[in-house]
C-alpha cells in the first residue's frame, strides 16, 4: 500500500526540476525520430518549463548527430531520413548552425568502446546546448529505467569519446556487463549502471544514431562527490556498484 502511494505522489512530480508535474515529456524526444514513432518510445512526468524549456538544445544535438550519418545501417539511415524530413524544413532559418560546423572541421582521435580508432574528421560542437540535452535526457532516462526519480541536486558530468582505460577497470566491466538498450533501432543507445550504497550516482554510455565514431559517458554525483584530476578518476566506493 506504502508504494502505491509513493508510486501516485511519484507521477506528480517533475523527473527533472522535482517541482509540480502538469505535463508528460517524450523520452527521448519524438524529434529524434521518424514516423512512424518507435513502440517503446515513453513519457516521463514534467512541468510546463522543464517540458518545454529545452527544445532548441534537443533540437541541436539532434542536428548534429542526424547530419553525420554513415550508409550501411538502420539507424543511419533513419538519421538521414530525420534530416532531410525535420532537419531541412527548418535549417534555412538557421544558416549559423550550418556554418559553425562547416568553419570548425578538424581531425581528431577516436575511440570505440576504449579502443583506439585512429583520425577521423570531425567538427566542434556547442558543448553546452549538447551538455544540456543530454543532462535532461539522461534524467529522463533514469526514472525509465529504474523507476525512480534521480536526485535534482544531482549533478550530471559528460565525456566525450573519453578513453575509459582513465576510469577504476571495476566501474568500466560493470558498465560494459549490463545489456544495451536502446529506442528506435539504434537511435538512441544506452549502457548503464548505478552504486548500491547511494542509487542516485549512476553512470551511463550513451551514443545517438548509432554513431560509431562518438559516444558520451556520463554520471550523475553529489556535488561533492566526483573529481577528475591529472588522468585520475576519484570515485569512493566504486567497489560497491
Amino acid at each position: 500500500m506504502v508504494a502505491k502511494n509513493e508510486g501516485t505522489i511519484m507521477k506528480k512530480i517533475c523527473v527533472y526540476c522535482g517541482k509540480e508535474a502538469t505535463t508528460r515529456d517524450h523520452v527521448p524526444p519524438k524529434g529524434f525520430f521518424r514516423e512512424p514513432f518507435p513502440a517503446n518510445l515513453k513519457t516521463v512526468p514534467a512541468c510546463f518549463d522543464c517540458n518545454n524549456g529545452n527544445s532548441a538544445d534537443e533540437d541541436y544535438l539532434r542536428n548534429v548527430f542526424a547530419m553525420s550519418y554513415e550508409e550501411g545501417n538502420i539507424s543511419t539511415e533513419i538519421a538521414k531520413d530525420v534530416w532531410e524530413q525535420k532537419v531541412t524544413r527548418t535549417i534555412g532559418k538557421n544558416k549559423k548552425f550550418l556554418n559553425d560546423i562547416s568553419n570548425s572541421f578538424k581531425d581528431i582521435n577516436v575511440f570505440q568502446d576504449g579502443k583506439y580508432l585512429g583520425k577521423k574528421a570531425s567538427f566542434k560542437i556547442e558543448r553546452e546546448k549538447v551538455e544540456k540535452a543530454i543532462s535532461k535526457m539522461i534524467r529522463g532516462l533514469y526514472y525509465i529505467e529504474y523507476n525512480s526519480i534521480l536526485d535534482p541536486s544531482y549533478e550530471i558530468r559528460i565525456f566525450e569519446n573519453i578513453e575509459l582505460s582513465i576510469f577504476p577497470q571495476n566501474v568500466v566491466n560493470d558498465v560494459f556487463s549490463k545489456p544495451i538498450k536502446q529506442f528506435g533501432e539504434g537511435v538512441v543507445r544506452y549502457r548503464t549502471t548505478r552504486a548500491k550504497e547511494d542509487p542516485n550516482f549512476s553512470i551511463w554510455v550513451i551514443n545517438f544514431y548509432n554513431y560509431r565514431y562518438m559516444y558520451f559517458v556520463c554520471f550523475s554525483y553529489a556535488k561533492d562527490f566526483l573529481s577528475l584530476n591529472k588522468g585520475e578518476f576519484g570515485l569512493p566506493s566504486v567497489q560497491n556498484i
